[in-house]
């Protein structure tokens, strides 16, 4: 479960930053997640939920905002969305990673920035195309009291 590896993370971060500015809890945490890494957002709140668990964390608000990936051909121009992308993207299907469950996962959801190998421009068939897409897991905000 990446997910919970993610959110791992993000809650060690979390604290670390309430510790060095001295929070004594955290209310609200805004996370911006990028549609191309394809996070399961209920995996996410489940992770998060479990891992503030007797923290000053424990009970805040998760807010995940999802981030639209912008690809732009660098030969022609055109700006195109994940969704026109999609056809380029089911070619994916053959490099199919099953996880634990046995449910098979793209390789963009380990690792987002493979998808420049797999696209090609939806106007003119270019290869070069440049992703406007930040990382897989973002923290964007967090509320809390000193």
């Amino acid at each position: 479960m990446h997910e919970w590896s993610l959110m791992q993370a993000v809650v060690e971060a979390l604290l670390e930053f309430a510790g060095r500015n001295g929070f004594s809890r955290i209310s609200r945490v805004v996370v911006e997640v990028n549609e191309v890494s394809q996070l399961e957002e209920d995996i996410l709140r489940e992770a998060y939920s479990v891992l503030t668990e007797n923290t000053i964390a424990e009970g805040s608000t998760l807010v995940i905002e999802k981030v639209p990936a912008r690809f732009t051909c660098n030969s022609c121009g055109y700006t195109f969305s994940l969704e026109e992308a999609r056809r380029a993207l089911e070619r994916l299907g053959e490099y199919a990673i099953p996880d634990e469950e046995g449910t098979l996962d793209m390789p963009t959801h380990y690792i987002p920035a493979v998808i420049h190998g797999f696209l090609r421009c939806p106007r003119c068939g270019s290869r070069d195309i440049w992703a406007d897409m930040t990382s897989s897991l973002r923290v964007k905000a967090v509320e809390g009291e000193r």
